[in-house]
């Protein structure tokens, strides 16, 4: 698999609520292979593949655009400002080498360093600072080995998924979605939920790697069974790992009552459709090293095809109504 456009959208600044610049990759990409394109305002980038017919089951495929960062709250010197979190960033050292995007879009380097009171930190560049200026981590990738190492990769796996899904040609109704403010305020996900009515959604995301879970590198892709965000019936999670079992693809499954991705929109607004959190497995998350396994980005890609491909049997497969 050739990772050259996932570098690309690994090195796009994009913070919640500026997700321009990852999310004009996805559109221009998606128009040029033919699909129908849409935006739901600033929240959300909706696109509907080419042989979509009305009445047909529809399957919505979605990952969020933005990654957390730090916003320029107040300044001490031209020089030195005061940022408080966008999402929840986990600084590795004091004198963290970021990334600070002017408000003319123009990017240029800085440094982080924490304050005491823990909820925002000092930055500092040999560049004039100003109030409202985005912060995110430097940007770098690193292909090492099985795995692939870089920033923001919490979010950009799954855009880099959506950007190779509409490369396929499906024989059926797919709809594909990038979203806004995941990290904080979560208001993209909501606009999609309130503007589509598919019969199966798909939130795309990444958890942690965790041994007391069983959640490992090189074991497949990720079902969330339950969090803030979703609680799947057994029934769900059987039928899913039924169709694991006959496509030969490997599936893990995890529990957690906190932490959450964009599924809990589609609940909340009353969906009464499948929806499944499938997330790959990474170390670091929100950190400026996050480490994701290359066979666990591919075995999701091959998970996702099989869905599509068996879209009307997967859908009642997992329905699992009362």
């Amino acid at each position: 698999m050739d990772y050259a456009i996932l570098k690309k959208l690994v090195f796009q600044h994009s913070t919640p609520g500026d997700e321009g610049d990852v999310v004009s990759i996805l559109r221009g990409k998606w128009e040029n292979e033919g699909w129908s394109v849409r935006a739901l305002g600033h929240q959300a980038l909706l696109a509907r593949s080419p042989k979509w017919k009305e009445g047909r089951p529809s399957v919505l495929i979605c990952a969020h655009a933005d990654s957390p960062g730090y916003i320029i709250q107040s300044l001490v010197s031209d020089n030195e400002g005061v940022a408080i979190t966008l999402g929840g960033p986990h600084i590795l050292r004091e004198g963290q080498a970021v990334s600070i995007k002017a408000l003319d879009g123009k990017v240029f380097s800085g440094k982080i360093y924490s304050l005491p009171q823990n909820v925002s930190i000092k930055a500092s560049s040999g560049q004039k600072l100003e109030r409202g200026q985005r912060i995110c981590w430097k940007p770098s990738f690193k292909s090492d080995g099985d795995y692939l190492v870089a920033p923001f990769l919490d979010n950009r796996a799954g855009c880099f998924l959506l950007y190779l899904l509409s490369e396929c040609v499906f024989d059926c109704n797919v709809e594909l979605a990038v979203t806004g403010t995941e990290e904080f305020l979560g208001f993209g996900a909501a606009a999609l939920a309130a503007n589509t009515r598919p019969d199966m959604v798909l939130a795309l995301d990444v958890t942690y790697v965790d041994e007391a879970q069983q959640v490992l590198f090189g074991k497949g892709p990720v079902v969330t069974v339950c969090d803030k965000s979703i609680a799947l019936s057994p029934a769900q999670v059987k039928a899913l790992g039924k169709l694991c079992k006959r496509w030969k693809l490997p599936l893990q499954t995890e529990y957690y009552n906190y932490s959450g991705t964009d599924a809990a929109a589609f609940g909340k607004a009353g969906h009464c459709c499948p929806v499944l959190p499938l997330l790959l497995p990474t170390e670091g998350n929100h950190t400026s090293k996050e480490k994701i396994c290359k066979a666990d980005i591919e075995s999701l890609l091959a998970l996702l095809k099989k869905m599509i491909d068996n879209l009307e049997n997967t859908i009642d497969l997992l329905r699992c109504d009362f």
